[in-house]
């Protein structure tokens, strides 16, 4: 059977055998990658590289100009995982594409690292983005904080007494409000 349909210590097996590979098993999971679909051999692919951490970058990185456009957005997916700096430069060749479902992605794994460049890679594509796209990464970050919010245990009604504007205008998705928040020194990442 596939990935996605062993389990319990089998699974195991399985993991112990990739961890003992090292990152060379990289390239055969990468094929994960290329399923469109949420399925349990794509979670179980994403999340085996993903544990490789920093040094799966590399591997995956001919896969942000891969043709197929559900191949680019799990390919940031993975590098959202990872969320080091070296997953800056893919992502942000991923911000010149014009397919909204990667482009979103891309955003929301830039967010979810705590490095300067991804702040500025964050601030120029909104700048640069009109229309829906701009309101689609927009979007996609306010949904982002407002997940952080709800992880965090913040009660909503409560978090909006007393919160600072720039807060204020991040959570009813006003784009000034994310481009502010995006120049500050720890970026989304604090969230």
């Amino acid at each position: 059977g596939g990935l996605g349909e062993i389990h319990g210590a089998m699974y195991e097996a399985f993991r112990a055998v990739c961890g003992r590979l090292g990152v060379a098993a990289i390239d055969a999971l990468q094929g994960t990658l290329y399923i469109e679909a949420r399925t349990p051999a794509r979670v179980r692919g994403t999340d085996l590289i993903a544990s490789y951490g920093a040094a799966a970058v590399g591997r995956v990185a001919p896969l942000v100009d891969h043709p197929q456009w559900f191949v680019r957005r799990n390919t940031a997916e993975l590098l959202a995982m990872i969320a080091t700096a070296d997953c800056v430069p893919l992502l942000q060749g991923m911000l010149r594409g014009s397919d909204p479902r990667v482009l979103r992605e891309a955003v929301i794994a830039l967010a979810s690292i705590n490095d300067p460049a991804a702040a500025r890679a964050i601030h120029t594509v909104l700048r640069a983005t009109t229309g829906a796209a701009r309101q689609a990464l927009v979007d996609a970050l306010v949904d982002r904080v407002v997940v952080a919010l709800k992880f965090n245990g913040v009660f909503f009604a409560d978090f909006f007494q007393g919160l600072p504007p720039l807060r204020l205008n991040l959570v009813t998705a006003d784009e000034q409000g994310l481009v502010a928040l995006m120049e500050q020194p720890s970026g989304l990442a604090r969230w």
